[in-house]
């Protein structure tokens, strides 16, 4: 077919762009009674088309079609091609018959190699020097979105869309080791396609369900875990577990693969997730993390999958258990995880290194004395969230040396249970802590007192140390200097500023200076007590390697000591917004002069660009968005920043419009709805769409532009 045009009309593949055509010559096609017909043989990076001609009209259509995903057979010998697949089988005879075979055959092996299964050929001894010797090379932009490509042509024509293939090859082409299955996936014609096409996919690591139905991907689930060899992470976001379904391992695959699971905001109350639970455990799978983050459970589900954890083979290296958010069976669950820790599960493991329990409400007490009692493997434990009341549980613990991390963050304690923590991880039976989180921790102000009166006598050999949203007065803050400074080990510190006064600010400054720290998180909430100026701090910190501040204000004084230290200390890693600077060229300088400096990393600060453009004239506002949004390129690819470059807000339309002639009866008709709905009297307004939306872009439109996603 001399005309590549014609082709759109007579299949809608070739209506997607990444469609690409490899051979297009007119062949004769061997009947079953030997008789030759004329037919044109079209080849692309989805399968292999035989076109008909019609008398009446005069045109083309599709009598045979192999995708390269159903190939399964082909055979050369002098004179013919042969191409079969279940059902169609293609014998063809043209001059350089060899080289199109060799073709077909580089394109098959390219898009699929031996799966899912190899295809067949067959060469005659006579052709085999021949074969191959094309200079053809198959080039593929995305194998994993050619093979969807072929994989799709097994869609009915009368059901393919051309723009929705197009959409979900260029997912797969962006997506590559994480891919996403949404509910418009799952529930389209290309469902069974695109699960095959990343079943096979060679590199997927991660697979996301997100906000699905159980009974629209179970088929697709179930071919991906059969067949993927490479899949490493599965995760089920908003997923309902309600209603019947299929899942049945056939193990075409042998290999046993590392998975780590991952349950997120589902609800899991129905019968039916465990038994879903437990058919996963069927496949070959060695579980090595299993999360549960914000679902909701019943006391029944949880029971049976505790118990299944503890007596399923798949679960045996299990280096990671995570819970969040139980609080609506808080009450009943204790048994139930108690028993976890005095199972023959937990005492053989060797594995569990990581165990959280996050925000579930729980008093952990005994929970924290059953871990330790049973000389767990754990590494890490965060209970934060949750309450530690009383400490008679806590003194028996003797054996703290496995663990390297907790997070106590967001714990209701009293005075008495906290001293008893502290005083533990002071004992020689603790170990050395890379991090000891005691983040918004809640206390009675008895348990303050007794907390800051006791704090510097206490030394714990960590080396970072979160203390993040509990406000000091002078008093508490010279207790909490005289412990800090006390560490040895402690080389990290995250804390608030919320509330200092100068000489609190110079107290740290001075404690920071002694410590050599190398890195120090300076963090002010949001709406949280003002707080004086933090310079002291930042002109004491010369040997800081990471510094993050937030919130902190200070405006352009704060950025240009800030920017002084990126380029004469020692800080190679900067985090810092919310310094509240007034002019948009000194935000401008800011991050043009931190390029010129030693550091390695820095954020852009979004959030103080945001503000300062908010204040400038709706007409300043073009002006400076591009010489921002041109600095924001460059400067993301020096720091090394790895966050996606949002683009800045866009500028309101304020300048005339160059009218087009042939659309001045609809301009004039918009002009009488605006005035008529604005009750704009005639006359008065020059532009009246114009000024319109300046007026609405004043009150809602640049704030919801700049509103968080």
């Amino acid at each position: 077919m001399e005309n590549a045009e014609l082709l759109k009309d007579i299949h809608p593949s070739f209506h997607v762009a990444a469609t690409k055509v490899y051979v297009n010559e007119v062949v004769q096609k061997v009947n079953t009674h030997g008789v030759l017909q004329e037919r044109i043989l079209i080849v692309t990076n989805s399968g292999i088309f035989l076109l008909q001609q019609r008398t009446f009209p005069r045109s083309y259509y599709v009598s045979r079609i192999i995708p390269f995903s159903q190939l399964v057979l082909i055979i050369v010998d002098e004179s013919t091609m042969q191409f079969y697949c279940g059902g169609v089988t293609m014998k063809l005879r043209h001059p350089k018959h060899v080289q199109i075979a060799s073709i077909v055959y580089s394109v098959r092996v390219g898009l699929f190699g031996d799966k899912p299964r190899p295809a067949k050929i067959e060469i005659a001894e006579s052709v085999q020097d021949s074969f191959g010797t094309s200079d053809f090379d198959f080039e593929s932009d995305s194998i994993l979105g050619d093979s969807f490509l072929s994989l799709a042509l097994t869609v009915p024509a009368k059901k393919y869309h051309a723009d929705s293939v197009a959409e979900y090859r260029e997912m797969l082409k962006r997506s590559q080791a994480a891919i996403y299955i949404t509910p418009e996936i799952a529930s389209s014609a290309y469902a069974m396609a695109f699960g095959w096409a990343i079943s096979l996919h060679p590199e997927l690591l991660q697979l996301e369900f997100d906000d699905v139905s159980i009974f629209s991907f179970a088929t697709i689930l179930n071919t991906i875990l059969d067949q993927s060899t490479s899949l490493h992470s599965l995760i089920f976001k908003n997923v309902s577990f309600v209603g019947e379904f299929q899942l049945q391992p056939s193990f075409k695959n042998n290999m046993a693969q590392t998975m780590e699971l991952t349950f997120s905001q589902c609800d899991l109350t129905s019968n039916n997730f465990f038994q879903f639970f437990e058919k996963l455990t069927k496949f070959r799978f060695d579980f090595s993390a299993l999360t549960f983050d914000s679902c909701t459970f019943t006391i029944t589900t949880f029971d049976s999958i505790m118990k299944c954890i503890t007596s399923n083979k798949s679960f045996e290296n299990l280096c990671k258990l995570y819970f969040s958010k139980l609080s609506n069976i808080s009450g009943f669950v204790h048994t139930t995880i108690l028993s976890l820790f005095g199972s023959s599960f937990m005492k053989n493991s060797k594995t569990i290194k990581s165990l959280s329990f996050v925000g579930c409400g729980l008093n952990v007490n005994q929970i924290v004395a059953g871990i330790f009692r049973n000389s767990t493997p754990i590494e890490e434990l965060n209970l934060s969230g949750n309450k530690i009341l009383m400490n008679a549980e806590i003194e028996c613990i003797t054996n703290l040396h496995n663990v390297t991390s907790i997070d106590f963050s967001e714990c209701q304690f009293t005075g008495s249970s906290l001293h008893t923590v502290l005083s533990l991880l002071s004992k020689p039976i603790a170990s050395h802590i890379n991090f000891f989180g005691l983040d918004k921790i809640i206390l009675d102000e008895g348990g303050w007192n007794l907390f800051f009166n006791k704090i510097k006598k206490f030394s714990i050999s960590c080396r970072r140390l979160s203390f993040v949203g509990n406000p000091m007065n002078y008093q508490q803050a010279t207790a909490f200097c005289e412990f800090i400074s006390k560490q040895k080990s402690l080389k990290e510190i995250s804390i608030s500023t919320a509330g200092f006064d100068g000489p609190t600010v110079e107290l740290f400054a001075n404690c920071f200076k002694s410590m050599e720290l190398d890195r120090i998180d300076l963090i002010n909430e949001e709406n949280a007590q003002e707080h004086a100026s933090i310079n002291p701090i930042i002109k004491a910190v010369t040997c800081v390697k990471v510094l993050h501040l937030e919130n902190q204000g200070g405006g352009e004084n704060l950025l240009n000591e800030v920017q002084d230290l990126a380029q004469h200390g020692k800080l190679i890693d900067l985090c810092c917004d919310g310094c509240n600077p007034q002019s948009i060229n000194s935000i401008y300088n800011f991050c043009q002069n931190l390029m010129t400096t030693r550091l390695s990393s820095a954020n852009w600060p979004e959030r103080d660009i945001k503000n300062i453009i908010l204040k400038l004239q709706i007409k300043e506002r073009g002006a400076n968005k591009q010489k921002m949004e041109g600095l924001k390129t460059e400067f993301i690819k020096r720091m090394g920043s790895k966050k996606k470059i949002v683009p800045l807000p866009s500028t309101p339309v304020t300048n005339k419009r160059n009218v087009d002639a042939t659309l001045s009866k609809r301009d004039v008709n918009i002009e009488n709805i605006i005035k008529e709905c604005l009750n704009i009297k005639s006359g008065s307004l020059k532009e009246p769409l114009i000024d319109a939306l300046t007026e609405i872009n004043n009150i809602i439109s640049i704030e919801y532009l700049y509103a968080d996603n």
